[in-house]
């Protein structure tokens, strides 16, 4: 994507990912088991290490690290931050992505996850194509329209990719 006013000098061109979004859900996971460079200084690589040991990115080589839910019953937005990623346990991940799809009937639900699948599908053929590449820190951001009265449209995309290796 090349933006306006960028032909002869680098730009970084940010994207809005909401702005198709009525009532924009989204949820941040963080993968990998591992979130520090050999580049990073001690403390940092130390402190990266820590998180990773004490929180799902150790144990399932993910973590939850923010969610913004809409809940049409209440018309509000819901919110979960990173500091409750960190607390979670594995056994609590799956009630937690689940949660994330409160309010949605069981056929919108099911048109979210396929659509994610599809994606997720695509992704992992493309890492698998890049074999030898390394993503510290990155995360997938999946996103959903909460607006019931909108189609089920959703997505996701990886972000946080700076170092890559």
């Amino acid at each position: 994507m090349r933006a306006q006013g960028c032909s002869r000098i680098s730009c970084i061109v940010l994207e809005d990912l909401t702005a198709p979004y009525s009532r924009p859900c989204v949820l941040d996971i963080k993968m990998g088991t591992r979130a520090h460079l050999d580049d990073m200084t001690e403390a940092k690589q130390a402190s990266a290490r820590r998180k990773c040991e004490r929180t799902t990115s150790g144990s399932m080589g993910m973590r939850i690290c923010g969610m913004q839910r809409y809940n049409p019953p209440s018309l509000r937005y819901l919110f979960e931050d990173k500091y409750k990623g960190r607390d979670l346990r594995p056994g609590q991940v799956k009630g937690t992505l689940l949660r994330f799809l409160d309010g949605c009937d069981r056929k919108r639900a099911f048109a979210i996850l396929k659509r994610w699948g599809q994606t997720v599908e695509r992704l992992t053929a493309l890492f698998k194509a890049i074999a030898g590449y390394r993503f510290y820190s990155s995360s997938l951001l999946l996103l959903f329209d909460g607006d019931l009265s909108r189609p089920a449209h959703a997505n996701i995309r990886l972000i946080d990719f700076a170092n890559t290796r």
